[in-house]
């Protein structure tokens, strides 16, 4: 593997990445990441996670607007890419050059410790929008790896959890079921989904007290019908990449160290 790499686009994670790899006697440049050090685009490269954002490259520290042809066009042919939360369409597009992709949110160790970081955030995030948690009565929609970190956290900081699974687990957690939470929503104070897939539906959302809020993390395509929450006078707080705007530092050291380990 060369000793040089180049990282394009990304968040504040990006940048400690960038620190992280420099540290380690790489020579690294950047494109799309805040302030240029350098338009070249070396062998080895660094893409964000998730590497797209509504059509775009994930790339929230410049202006420009990079589509997924654009970003493969400065891709050299027979390149290794580094990214997380890969584009089928984008694999395919890479494939007719012969890159070879690796997506480094795949790993377990990483994916744990994103998750402890997203939960960690989650006080903050409501503090921000004048939410309490102490004695609220929290539904937690999904039981996997960030579910649970949530969960713990929440509960530590006085909340009264109710975890929502298919799974039939819940830990230590009061469990309802999803096909039982149209008839028990209306018990929350607050929700915050962690499934990527649609599980606030209005159906469900009629029920909910006007007074509760909604906290999104999901990524795409997410799990609340946002038009229907907006018709329903509903307030959704929108929470994506937790660990980017609270943890730069300490969540792009765990992606560097995965890509390092991959490397490797």
């Amino acid at each position: 593997m060369s000793d040089k790499l180049t990282i394009i686009g990304g968040d504040g994670r990006f940048l400690s990445v960038k620190s992280f790899f420099e540290k380690k006697g790489f020579k690294v440049n950047s494109v799309f990441l805040e302030k240029e050090s350098g338009k070249a685009v070396y062998d080895t490269v660094i893409l964000p996670v998730p590497v797209m954002r509504n059509g775009f490259l994930n790339s929230p520290l410049t202006d420009e607007k990079v589509s997924e042809k654009r970003l493969a066009g400065l891709l050299p042919e027979n390149s290794t890419v580094f990214g997380g939360i890969i584009p089928q369409s984008f694999e395919e597009i890479c494939r007719e050059k012969n890159i070879k992709l690796i997506d480094y949110f795949s790993d377990e160790t990483l994916l744990d410790k994103n998750a402890v970081l997203t939960a960690r955030a989650i006080p903050s995030v409501l503090e921000e929008n004048g939410v309490s948690v102490s004695n609220g009565r929290i539904f937690i929609l999904g039981y996997g790896r960030c579910g649970k970190a949530i969960a713990d956290v929440l509960s530590s900081a006085g909340g009264n959890v109710t975890v929502v699974s298919s799974k039939g687990k819940a830990g230590e957690y009061r469990l309802v079921h999803f096909e039982d939470l149209k008839g028990r929503i209306n018990e929350a104070s607050l929700v915050v989904n962690t499934v990527p897939s649609a599980v606030l539906t209005e159906n469900e959302l009629v029920n909910l007290n006007r007074n509760a809020v909604i906290t999104e993390i999901a990524s795409a395509p997410y799990g609340i019908d946002f038009e229907a929450a907006k018709r329903l006078d509903i307030k959704v707080i929108k929470a994506p990449s937790l660990p980017g705007r609270f943890f730069p530092e300490e969540a792009g050291e765990v992606i560097a160290e995965t890509i390092l380990k991959e490397m490797n």
